[in-house]
């Protein structure tokens, strides 16, 4: 049984009064923790981040249909713009650092940067650099 399944049905039978904590830690043959959870001692989880007040670029990037899944999974549909050709237009405003350029590179030949245009000419850059060091000839 999944542990995802098992802690659902775990918190159904405490929830309804059917089960103990206790008595679903000796079936699972486990033990309970003596500390207890307290939110009152935690920050809510927005404040435990410091709020990035970079000023960011709206990259617009062009994505391969076999890309879909990686999209669709991690940004926001309003996002997206899926083009009859299966192509995926992503709109995405960033801080433009070393990560962003990471991100893109990630995708390989399944992205294309359509603006800005120094990003495009900065990933051509690093392509070319990359493609450099594995022609230098050594195996």
């Amino acid at each position: 049984m999944k542990t995802d399944r098992l802690l659902s049905i775990t918190i159904y039978l405490i929830n309804r009064k059917k089960a103990t904590a206790r008595e679903l830690a000796d079936y699972f043959e486990t033990t309970l923790l003596p500390e207890f959870f307290d939110p009152s001692v935690h920050p809510p989880y927005k404040d435990t981040f410091q709020q990035d007040t970079r000023s960011t670029t709206l990259f617009v990037l062009k994505f391969a249909p076999s890309a879909r899944g990686r999209i669709t999974d991690y940004y926001n549909p309003l996002n997206l713009h899926f083009m009859p050709d299966g192509f995926i237009m992503g709109f995405f405003s960033f801080p433009e650092d070393e990560w962003v350029y990471g991100w893109i590179l990630s995708f390989g030949p399944l992205v294309e940067v359509l603006e800005p245009a120094h990003a495009r000419q900065r990933i051509k850059s690093l392509v070319n650099s990359m493609g450099n060091v594995y022609n230098k000839g050594s195996s």
